[in-house]
Parts: C-alpha cells; structure tokens; sequence
C-alpha cells in the first residue's frame, strides 16, 4: 500500500503559489485604488502588506521549486537510494516535547520534524498510525528525505 510519494504534493504546492500570487496583485491593485484619507496611513499599508505578500510569493516558489527537485530525483531515480525491512526504534512524534519523529529501517536512520516546512514525507498526520516498530516498509529516499513509501 502505497502510504506517501512526493509527487502527491506537487499540485497542493501550485495551488498555494498561485494563491500567493492572486493575493499580491489583489493587494497592490487595492493600493492603487484605495482613497485613503491620509497619504501616511497609504504608504505604509503599501510598505507592510506587499513584501508580506511578496514573501508569501516568495515562500511558496520555494517550496514548490524543492518539491518538484525531488520529485525528478524520484522519477529518474538520480541520487535516490533504496531501503526495505522491518521498522526499528520508532519513536513517535508527542507535540511539544519531542521536535522530531525517528525510526531505522535496517541501517538507515530517518528522522523528520512535523513543525518544519522540508520536502518529502514529514508529517505523523499521513502516516495515519500505520507507520510503527515492526512494520515492513520499502523507501525511496535522497540524502535521508523519504521520497516514498509502502507499506507491504
């Protein structure tokens, strides 16, 4: 059973950065338009609210610029390395006393952070608690970000 791939990713990140992108000519059309009473209250509206956009923009690229790198590493199998077996020393994420979720899968050490933005699978929340010692899973993954995985 397929439980994560990267690309799955690939169309939520589009959508957020054509959001971002709405969102910015939305609030620079509304500065070109707005009357304000005050010419201060105008330009410093104009100064907080469109490099806020603007990093919005600018975050969400990002992202999606990271996804679809790995994305291709998964699909050309570039630089993507492979690993099954039984899960070992699962150590589960619990909030705020604990920052990242561990595990092995024969010699290969994996871990993740749920409150972090990184790409490939990093979030207890897809696992749905089907990910736990003594499962056996098959990994794709680069330089330890889990590009794929399946339960068998």
């Amino acid at each position: 059973m397929l439980l994560y791939e990267i690309s799955d990713e690939l169309f939520k990140l589009v959508g957020i950065f054509i959001a971002c992108i709405i969102v910015f000519v939305i609030t620079v059309y509304g500065f070109y338009t707005f009357e304000a009473k005050s010419k201060l209250k105008k330009v410093l509206g104009f100064f907080i609210v469109l490099p806020m956009a603007a990093t919005l923009i600018w975050l969400s690229a990002f992202m999606l610029n990271e996804n679809i790198h790995y994305t291709h590493k998964l699909k050309t199998l570039n630089d993507v390395s492979f690993v099954s077996g039984q899960i070992e020393y699962f150590d589960a994420y619990r909030g705020n006393m604990q920052k990242d979720e561990t595990f092995e899968v024969g010699s290969v050490k994996f871990r993740y952070s749920p409150s972090l933005y990184s790409a490939g699978f990093n979030s207890p929340k897809k696992a749905k608690g089907k990910l736990f010692n003594g499962v056996f899973v098959e990994i794709w993954y680069s330089k330890n970000i889990i590009l794929k995985i399946v339960i068998k």
